[in-house]
């Protein structure tokens, strides 16, 4: 692991993020107080008097729950047992990783679950969605992977939108209004969507080993410019990406109704059954039903295919012109 005697800060979801896990070419360095300290350390203790709140009903081959969660006070104990022990309190993540675990592993544990579920529990929603800044707010496309959320985003950084997030969008609310947080700059590609923006792949770092996407550093050693300042959320789409069998090349854009768009909205967060397990269910329901009622949901279907990115960036864009002029 890394060195635990030199933990350094980053900006990452809009808070500083300090951890002896080693960011630097991942996420920019802050000069700010820490908001959250992230360490790894040996084998938890036992916890006395703890509940357990969520014992997961899916077993891994061995029998054991795939996840387990107990509170102890206003700290969580999340036991993941392939891969580690997590101790969240409101200024503090603790790992306790299973032996053989790599560093790389931690990190995108981090960057994904580990920091959505604790952003969770600070109030602040967390979206799986890539988001751009267009005429001063979000654009966000909702989907998980393979619905092209990401390729979707890197089209428009192409075209010269900054980026604000990729694969995580954390919202948080300001009395009625709702705002997204940036991410920091990098991006997630295949390798093939790697060489059709930047025209080269094989130099970029792999996300994981047994991963085949690449990072993409958005900025001056990268592509496009990236937003390190929360927007406020302007327009979010679902994007559904047609087979490349399917003759249809057409690009068809439907706003999405308010009740729907509350069921998009659950489909596409993060840590669902956690939440409810965790008793906040009801806050967060009544904040999709807010959100829905203020922002823009709209249904996106669009042709497979890196050709046809253009068209459906100007699309996009000439539905989001009708929806401000209304």
């Amino acid at each position: 692991m890394s060195d635990t005697s030199r933990p350094r800060s980053y900006s990452v979801y809009g808070l500083v993020l300090q951890t002896d896990l080693d960011f630097a070419d991942i996420l920019p360095l802050s000069p700010k107080p820490a908001d959250l300290v992230y360490r790894v350390s040996q084998s938890p203790d036992t916890w006395a008097q703890a509940e357990m709140v969520f014992d997961s009903p899916y077993l891994l081959p061995d029998g054991s729950p795939h996840l387990q969660i107990w509170r102890r006070g206003d700290a969580l104990r999340v036991r993941l047992p392939q891969l580690a022990t997590y101790d969240l309190t409101p200024t503090s993540i603790v790992c306790y990783p299973r032996l053989g675990v790599s560093e790389t592993t931690l990190q995108l544990n981090l960057l994904a679950d580990g920091l959505a579920l604790w952003l969770e529990l600070r109030g602040c929603l967390t979206l799986h969605a890539s988001a751009v800044v267009v005429e001063g707010g979000a654009v966000g496309w909702l989907s998980h992977s393979g619905n092209g959320k990401s390729t979707l985003a890197a089209t428009f950084v192409q075209a010269g939108y900054p980026l604000l997030t990729d694969d995580i969008l954390p919202v948080e609310t300001r009395g009625d209004l709702f705002s997204a947080r940036p991410g920091y700059p990098r991006m997630r590609l295949w390798e093939n969507e790697a060489q059709h923006f930047l025209g080269h792949y094989a130099d970029l770092a792999k996300v994981h080993p047994a991963i085949v996407k690449r990072w993409v550093p958005i900025g001056a050693d990268g592509m496009g410019t990236f937003c390190d300042a929360a927007q406020p959320l302007r327009c979010l789409y679902v994007p559904e990406r047609r087979a490349p069998t399917d003759a249809n090349a057409e690009i068809e854009i439907a706003p999405v109704s308010a009740r729907d768009a509350v069921i998009d909205l659950i489909r596409y967060s993060f840590e669902s059954y956690v939440v409810e397990a965790l008793g906040l269910q009801a806050r967060r329901l009544d904040l999709f039903a807010r959100l829905a009622r203020q922002i823009p949901v709209r249904r996106l279907s669009y042709p497979s295919g890196l050709p046809y990115l253009a068209q459906v960036r100007a699309a996009i864009l000439d539905d989001l012109r009708n929806l401000g002029s209304r």
